[in-house]
Formats: C-alpha cells, sequence, structure tokens
C-alpha cells in the first residue's frame, strides 16, 4: 500500500514572502508534496511563470469572486498556507479565504501572522490598527476551523529573508521558529 503525498495550497504565493516559501517547496521539499498549488492574482507574470517552471500549479485570485477562487484551489489539498498580507488586503478577500479554508477538506491551516507574535507585547502602543485586525482575523480564524489545526508561525522581523531558498536547516528550525497551538 503507498501513502499518497501531501498536496499544498500557498495563497499569496508570488508577493514578497511567498515567492521564496514557494520556491523552497517546489525545489528544497519537492519530494515531500504531491503537488504545489500557489495562488496569485497575476498567473501569467514573470514570478508566477517561474515557479510553473518549477513544477507549481498556478491558480488565479479571481478579485471578484475570491471565495470561488479558493473553493477551486482547496479541492483535495491536505495543507493551506496563507501568505496574504492581513490588514493590507480588502477584508473580503481576508474573509473568503478563511471561510474557504473552513468548509475545505484541509486538515492544516497556517494562517497569515508573520512577523512577532504580539501576545507576548507588553508595552504602550500594542493597540496598533493592524495588531488588533491581525488578532481579530486569527480569532476568527481559530473559531470557524476548531476542526483543524490551525498554526500561527512567528519568525520575527524580516520574514522574506528567512524563508529564501537554501535558509532552512535544522538549527534555524529549531533557534528561530516558533509553532504556536491555541
Amino acid at each position: 500500500m503507498s501513502i499518497s503525498k501531501p498536496v499544498v495550497t500557498i495563497l499569496g504565493g508570488t508577493g514578497l514572502l511567498g515567492e521564496h516559501l514557494s520556491t523552497v517547496f517546489l525545489t528544497e521539499y519537492k519530494s515531500h508534496f504531491g503537488e504545489v498549488r500557489v495562488v496569485t492574482r497575476d498567473p501569467t507574470s514573470e514570478k508566477a511563470q517561474d515557479l510553473r517552471a518549477k513544477g507549481a500549479v498556478l491558480y488565479k485570485l479571481d478579485e471578484a469572486n475570491p471565495r470561488g477562487s479558493f473553493e477551486a484551489s482547496f479541492v483535495g489539498v491536505d495543507v493551506i498556507i496563507n501568505l496574504l498580507s492581513a490588514g493590507f488586503i480588502a477584508a473580503e478577500i481576508t474573509n473568503a479565504a478563511i471561510e474557504a479554508a473552513a468548509q475545505s477538506t484541509t486538515k492544516v491551516y497556517f494562517q497569515s501572522e508573520w512577523g512577532g507574535d504580539r501576545s507576548t507585547f507588553d508595552f504602550d502602543g500594542y493597540d496598533l490598527e493592524l495588531w488588533v485586525i491581525k488578532e481579530e482575523i486569527a480569532k476568527r480564524t481559530r473559531d470557524l476551523m476548531k476542526e483543524k489545526k490551525v498554526i500561527s508561525v512567528y519568525p520575527g522581523a524580516f520574514s522574506e529573508i528567512v524563508f529564501r531558498p537554501g535558509r532552512f536547516s535544522e538549527h534555524l528550525l529549531s533557534g528561530t521558529l516558533t509553532e504556536t497551538y491555541r
């Protein structure tokens, strides 16, 4: 009996952080995944075509129907990695991604929580509008996905540098990344 390899969908896979993470999945970790899907606003872009050449299956984010775009890219997927910039993209796109993921058969959802773990901050100014928005998104995500494993990754600042190809090693993974299960 053979075990099929997991299918992963990366939202925002051609963005600043997404391009690097997609490349890592398509090169260093390619043998671990049956398929790597990348959701992007422009599948004809040079970045998207470079990822396609490495083996990515591209899905277009239709901003007029984001829920439908996400649902199509989530069919049969095991892992969803959301690299959309929470707080910087339209709320309806963020909500469509969360709702479609909650209704999908995915087992693991990495939410868009890049940066520092705000729950450890205890200083004046903690209530920055973006942080409040991210906390609301994180709470809503966990409320909708109680039956799924929801993971937040807090690599700290400059995560686009941390996740570039060639940077993964046991030392980096054990020393920099923290998985938070709540």
